[in-house]
């Protein structure tokens, strides 16, 4: 990761890790790459004693939306208990949607590579495809489900996907 990311000035991150497996990585990851980290419920328990570990619920969220704030951070990333799935929060407690997360992150690749195909689930906004298709890419909506987005990603050796 060290390798492939270089950030252009020290972030603070404020990491909820739901106490699920995020902590035993996490943390340490983002520390790796310079940032100032504020941790949230890094210790690994399956009981998820101080919230359901589901960063798409707006309630799951409040903890961090709170540490951000209070502690002026840049960014605040919420994983789900097995770390596949991550919400995230912007330096004013805002809760940034997964499909404005994938907006941000396909134009970090259009950047680079016009014309890479970027995937998406039916359920995200219209808006998503609009800003592909305006930052060079070519859109995919496809149907919902992780197994379904992971082999469309094969097939059509799309950079990236989300919902």
């Amino acid at each position: 990761m060290k390798d492939r990311i270089k950030l252009k000035k020290k972030l603070k991150v404020v990491l909820d890790c739901a106490n699920g497996t995020a902590g035993a990585v996490a943390p340490k990851m983002f520390r790796d790459l310079g940032c100032e980290v504020i941790e949230l419920f890094s210790e690994a328990d399956g009981r998820f004693p101080n919230h359901p570990a589901d960063p798409t619920v707006d309630e799951n969220m409040k903890d961090i939306i709170a540490k951000v704030k209070e502690t002026k951070a840049d960014i605040g990333l919420a994983y789900d208990g097995d770390s596949d799935r991550a919400g995230f929060v912007d330096e004013e407690g805002g809760i940034i949607r997964g499909d404005q997360a994938l907006a941000l992150f396909s134009r970090e690749i259009l950047a680079k590579e016009k014309g890479a195909k970027i995937i998406f689930e039916v359920k995200c906004s219209m808006a998503l495809s609009e800003d592909i298709l305006a930052h060079g890419g070519v859109p995919i909506m496809y149907r919902t489900g992780h197994s379904f987005i992971k082999k469309k990603i094969q097939e059509e050796k799309a950079k990236i996907a989300g919902r």
